[in-house]
């Protein structure tokens, strides 16, 4: 979609996303807290400026991207749909430990949206068949390393992400996933902030994997 004000209406619109994004965040991290009976005296992370500001400078990024990138408007929305469901989602894992059911319905259906319109119908039976794989991979890891350390919304987010990008996309996402959860480690081991027995969420690094081999499809 070549139109300079499409471009610059999806830029502006994605920016005011992820302006949003942040709140939205907080407030369902706050009443998940409260659903599981957790405490929620956690501090408002999500409202500081700066993370505003990052927030809205990627969504406007990658809206615009895809609105340049993409000859169909639908199509430009759909991936920005899931731009924005994912950095939802990787803001409340990050802050509670938990993937909400909601995100993970939100996702597939515009997974599905996604598979069919960018692929064509035919490739939707291709993407059932990676989500089951991925999913049934990620559940031999949980039952390996105990559900305590690979929750059941891990699994089912990592059947979502087969699904949105199919085969094969999605090793590319795995990958940078895996990579960027080596080094964060590696990272955390070395200045002590981690310990081999610290808890880590999943969905920020599988959401990284996701949006990058998004842009990379879009480019």
């Amino acid at each position: 979609m070549s139109n300079i004000v499409g471009v610059i209406g999806l830029g502006l619109t994605g920016a005011l996303s992820g302006l949003i994004i942040p709140y939205a965040a907080q407030r369902l991290s706050l009443y998940k807290s409260a659903v599981a009976k957790r405490a929620n005296a956690f501090g408002n992370l999500f409202f500081s400026a700066y993370t505003k500001i990052i927030a809205c400078l990627l969504s406007a990024a990658v809206w615009a991207l895809a609105a340049a990138a993409m000859e169909s408007l639908f199509l430009a929305l759909l991936i920005s749909l899931l731009f924005g469901l994912s950095l939802l989602t990787a803001l409340v894992d990050f802050k509670i430990n938990v993937i909400p059911n909601e995100l993970i319905i939100a996702l597939s259906i515009v997974g599905v949206l996604f598979q069919c319109s960018y692929y064509g119908f035919d490739s939707l039976l291709t993407a059932i068949l990676c989500m089951v794989i991925v999913a049934g991979l990620f559940t031999l890891i949980a039952v390996a390393l105990g559900f305590s350390k690979v929750g059941a919304g891990d699994v089912k987010l990592s059947g979502v992400m087969g699904l949105i990008l199919g085969y094969p996309n999605i090793i590319a996402a795995l990958t940078v996933m895996s990579v960027s959860l080596l080094i964060y480690c590696q990272i955390g081991l070395l200045t002590r902030r981690l310990t081999l027995r610290s808890m880590l969420p999943f969905a920020p690094f599988m959401m990284l994997g996701l949006i990058m081999t998004l842009i990379f499809i879009v480019l």
